[in-house]
């Protein structure tokens, strides 16, 4: 008796505040959980070119449209303003005598990428916009963390300036009817019927998805000027400076009570290890409430400004920001495992548990994303807190209602 009464306690202990959930907190995938990554059958060296790097793999695939590249810009001192300037000759391949794949043994060239082109995301309204410079040699970079986030992604799924060699352009999960479809609660999720009325193909390449060539102003931000200050991680307590970065506490009134202990090792002056950050709230803040309810699972894998240090504490966490990463797990396409969040290569805690579950998840994302889980109106898809991780002034707990569970 004495025994049962600890487990309870313990189980008290370990679930806190969390409210109850739904759906399936033990999936088991049935298809290979890299999916799209087996890259038509060349498995891990799709990616990770074993010798050579991307001349290991052929060379690069490239559009000759160069045209539609944006290769330099200049930003209004006063309004913000951003202009662009696009190229006139073709996208440049690592020259020969520079070393390819010497980062994570990457199997694709990223000189095209690298040879000039930024990506720009254009002024909108009360945003002033900001570009996000692929190339070597610039302090916007951040050091390794724009090249193994950003450029080694879009290496393959720009398709304007340089495409992977195993890309169809649609999604895998689409083509091969993985997609939920949806039931009578939640309507029609995805169309897989591709003689349907109306279907359309999930682009995959972002930079040629069928608009205009080199348009990224229809993908979220990324880049050091995508923070989650700007997000409203923080909350309302917040300034901006043209173009960013943002600042906000978070211990302050009008705060969400978020912190981030950053653990990487950063390594000179322009360069730096995946964050790793830890993610905390304080007690009963909303923020702990949130964690409670789902967790934040990508927030561990925002990229950490350069001058915070080796355990360092982070009370001021707006300036974290997006890489592809952040969001997108490439080695797990269906199931996201929990874990305890301390290391880059674990999972996060989920509803305060910190290993031993696992969730289903779609297109990579780096959490529990499941757009087929039971629907009901008293428990939040997880589809939409993952949003909410960092769009946290649209989450229930902001609004005090800390009741409304997770459907996974």
């Amino acid at each position: 008796m004495r025994k049962l009464l600890a487990v309870l306690v313990l189980t008290l202990l370990v679930t806190g505040l969390a409210v109850a959930q739904i759906g399936n907190t033990n999936f088991k995938p049935t298809s290979d959980v890299l999916g799209a990554h087996l890259n038509g059958g060349r498995g891990c060296a799709g990616c990770h070119a074993p010798h050579s790097g991307g001349r290991g793999s052929g060379g690069v695939i490239s559009v000759s449209n160069w045209t539609n590249a944006v290769t330099s810009v200049s930003v209004n001192a006063t309004t913000g303003v951003i202009t662009p300037t696009y190229g006139t000759t073709l996208p440049t391949p690592t020259a020969s005598g520079t070393p390819l794949g010497d980062v994570g043994l990457w199997g694709t060239d990223p000189g095209p990428l690298q040879s000039g082109m930024p990506i720009l995301y254009q002024s909108t309204g009360s945003w002033s916009g900001y570009t996000v410079l692929l190339g070597t040699g610039t302090a916007i970079n951040r050091g390794n963390d724009v090249f193994t986030g950003i450029v080694t992604c879009l290496s393959c799924h720009d398709g304007n300036v340089s495409r992977g060699a195993m890309m169809s352009g649609q999604s895998y999960e689409q083509f091969y009817g993985l997609l939920p479809t949806g039931n009578l609660t939640n309507g029609t999720l995805y169309q897989t019927n591709s003689s349907a009325p109306g279907y359309q193909a999930i682009p995959t390449l972002l930079g040629n998805d069928g608009g205009t060539l080199g348009d990224y102003n229809n993908d979220h931000p990324v880049g050091p000027y995508a923070t989650i200050g700007a997000a409203g991680g923080c909350g309302t307590n917040y300034a901006q400076a043209t173009p960013g970065p943002y600042s906000c506490l978070g211990t302050e009134a009008g705060s969400t009570g978020l912190t981030l202990t950053v653990g990487s090792t950063v390594t000179g002056a322009s360069t730096e290890a995946p964050p790793n950050y830890v993610v905390t709230a304080s007690n009963s803040s909303q923020y702990s409430y949130f964690l409670a309810n789902y967790g934040a699972p990508a927030l561990k894998d925002l990229s950490a400004p350069i001058s915070y240090g080796p355990g360092a504490t982070n009370t001021n966490p707006s300036s974290a920001w997006v890489t592809c990463k952040t969001c997108h797990n490439q080695h797990s396409m269906s199931v996201y495992a929990s874990g305890s969040g301390l290391a880059s290569y674990t999972g996060a805690p989920i509803n305060g548990i910190k290993g031993g579950t696992q969730y289903a998840t779609y297109f990579f994302v780096n959490a529990p994303y499941n757009p087929g889980a039971p629907y009901n109106p008293l428990d939040a898809p997880s589809t939409m807190q993952f949003c909410r991780q960092c769009h946290f002034e649209f989450s229930n707990e902001s609004y005090g209602l800390n009741t409304v569970g997770t459907a996974y």
